[in-house]
């Protein structure tokens, strides 16, 4: 089947930046399948950088946004008025494109990754199937913003983040009709779409996380894992040392006979930025206090220079910035933690930990959408700072080995294989070529 697929980035390997890694290996699936997939995305920077390492260049389009003074304007107040919209130059230039006209004509089945570019399957529709892949709920997120904002008793923010919201609720109901069905990632996300659009055809999906193709040994319990991708926190792998502060420093090297607690994060979010301050202040205190030689890692690209000032005022811990590979973070680690207090989706940093065999400490909304069959979190969960601390605790002084149950229940559910299966029950055209 030839599928077009409207995205906001064109994924490579090692690509860092968690979304992108998951699509990867969403058109890795639709390949299996046997489907022929045309990747359509804005012409920026990273997007060409993603065209030359790409394995398929030959089935991507870039679109170049409309360069006329008016639409650059209208860019600046969209910016401003309508968050989560693709700017207008970019919307314009993708509408208009020859080469995506051309692409549509030919094509089968239609699908957008983001709800930026769902406006684009309304071009789309008629008697070929579309899917929106939803990869979280921006309004979810603008509400625990403004949550965030009460509670500081800023009343700038209130106003400001109260509009964003208020414009997230009003336009985000049309992207999600666009689509014949939505994919989400979570049971959580499914039934946020359901509220906000009233569209019964919404499922949920478990992102395709881990190819044992990518791990020929993959023995639970901190075995060493080959061939890893950076599936979170924006560092990428390939092979390399940490960057801190413009020197090289080995990864993993703080804690003689204990292996370092580590929080990977995209530095650049602000959500993880309050995520580590959180961490820093409020639970790591009693960490050192139980356990003075305790070493903590936060790892990720693009830290602020108040992280940096923050940390060096802390004994034991390091802020990394960008790593080449993060293989070797996670196997010289004896936890992961995942402190998040706002965002919205599955936090890939959460699942990945739990492949890798990493014992895990999140709070409620690093946890979110990742439960057993049961409905239960298979990890300690909890937002009280004195209790994820004498989780971290317990964790640090080797009381919580890794559980390899855990381990190979991660490993099946958010397995290639049983994405590409899940795929083929929820949107049955994708399985008429299928070899499966």
């Amino acid at each position: 089947m030839r599928i077009v697929s409207f995205s906001l980035v064109v994924p490579y390997p090692g690509i860092p930046h968690a979304g992108g890694e998951y699509y990867r290996r969403h058109l890795g699936a639709l390949s299996t399948l046997g489907h022929e997939v045309t990747v359509v995305a804005p012409d920026t920077e990273l997007n060409r950088i993603g065209l030359a390492r790409t394995q398929d260049p030959g089935r991507v389009i870039l679109v170049a946004g409309d360069d006329s003074r008016g639409l650059r304007a209208l860019d600046r107040l969209a910016a401003l008025l309508l968050p989560h919209w693709l700017a207008p130059s970019r919307r314009s230039a993708l509408r208009r494109s020859p080469a995506v006209r051309e692409a549509l004509r030919h094509a089968e089945f239609v699908e957008a990754q983001w709800e930026e570019t769902a406006f684009l399957l309304r071009g789309a529709a008629g008697r070929r199937p579309t899917a929106l892949v939803a990869h979280d709920v921006p309004l979810q997120r603008e509400l625990r913003w403004l949550r965030s904002a009460r509670a500081q008793s800023a009343t700038t923010k209130v106003v400001w983040r109260g509009w964003r919201a208020l414009v997230v609720a009003v336009t985000q109901p049309s992207s999600f009709r666009s689509a014949d069905v939505v994919i989400v990632l979570s049971d959580k996300d499914a039934r946020q779409v359901r509220r906000a659009s009233r569209r019964p055809r919404v499922v949920a999906l478990d992102p395709p996380l881990w190819d044992p193709a990518e791990h020929p040994d993959p023995a639970p319990g901190g075995a060493a894992l080959s061939g890893g991708e950076a599936l979170s926190g924006g560092a990428a792998t390939s092979g390399g040392e940490a960057v801190s502060g413009g020197e090289a420093m080995p990864v993993g090297s703080a804690m003689p006979g204990r292996g370092p607690a580590v929080f990977v994060a995209a530095f650049d979010r602000r959500e993880n930025v309050e995520a580590a301050v959180w961490l820093l202040d409020e639970v790591w205190p009693s960490v050192c206090a139980a356990l003075p030689e305790a070493a903590l890692m936060l790892v990720g690209v693009h830290p602020p220079e108040s992280l940096y000032h923050r940390a060096a005022l802390i004994s034991g811990v390091t802020v990394t910035g960008y790593v080449d590979d993060l293989d070797e973070v996670y196997d010289t680690a004896s936890a992961a933690l995942v402190p998040l207090h706002s965002g919205a989706g599955v936090k890939f940093k959460t699942i990945d930990a739990l492949l890798r065999g990493l014992p895990v400490i999140a709070t409620t909304v690093g946890a979110e959408g990742i439960t057993d069959d049961d409905g239960r979190h298979p990890f300690p969960v909890t937002d009280d700072p004195r209790e994820f601390a004498a989780a971290v605790v317990t964790a640090l002084g080797g009381a919580s080995a890794s559980d390899s149950e855990v381990t190979e229940w991660a490993r099946t559910r958010y397995g290639t294989d049983r994405y590409a299966r899940r795929l083929v029950e929820l949107i049955p055209a994708l399985g008429v070529h299928s070899p499966l």
